[in-house]
């Protein structure tokens, strides 16, 4: 047993030889200077807690395995953080659907609504000739053969461009599709007044 002193003299020898090589480690791993910090000062707090059965010969063996376990649990916290806030969102947006399906003029309604903007933003990232013969096939009502013909195009490339827009639109909300699907329903019925 080591006395007072002694695990004084050990502990600031194994801070000094190894604080800043495990600070880097931790931070390579986390990007987050402030959470290295912390993740290191536990790590060390540890360390003086068991300092008596730590072996001199693998303390920095010791040293670097608690900093990878440390940052796997703290990267699951985040992840699960992160996943929570991402349910959130979603469940925001499901609640934005019921209100948009049960009122009946749900155009002034939907004008602030997170999908319109998703959509909007998804629109807005299509090539432009794309982007207009999806506005012209699905707002105008026009037929691809009316959009070729404005487009100076062939009815099998507006088939492709419909097509690369429905992809991108997709790809972009697909966390979203039963609401896309929610709102385009209730256009249709609205149209149908």
């Amino acid at each position: 047993m080591l006395s007072a002193k002694e695990k004084t003299r050990l502990y600031d020898y194994l801070l000094n030889d190894n604080y800043r090589k495990i600070r880097c480690y931790v931070f390579s791993i986390l990007q987050d200077d402030e959470e290295a910090k912390d993740v290191v000062q536990d790590i060390f707090c540890e360390l003086w807690h068991n300092i008596e059965s730590v072996d001199d010969r693998n303390v920095r063996s010791y040293l670097f395995t608690a900093a990878k376990w440390k940052c796997w649990n703290l990267l699951k916290k985040r992840k699960l953080v992160s996943s929570y806030k991402d349910d959130e969102r979603k469940k925001a947006v499901s609640d934005e659907l019921a209100g948009i399906l049960l009122n009946t003029s749900w155009t002034e309604y939907a004008e602030d609504s997170e999908i319109v903007r998703l959509i909007s933003e998804s629109m807005n990232s299509m090539p432009e000739k794309t982007r207009e013969a999806f506005r012209m096939s699905r707002f105008e009502a026009c037929s691809y053969k009316e959009i070729a013909e404005k487009q100076g195009c062939t009815v099998k490339n507006i088939e492709y461009r419909i097509m690369s827009a429905l992809r991108i639109l997709h790809k972009n909300l697909k966390d979203y599709l039963i609401v896309v699907l929610g709102i385009a329903v209730s256009s249709f019925l609205y149209l149908l007044k």
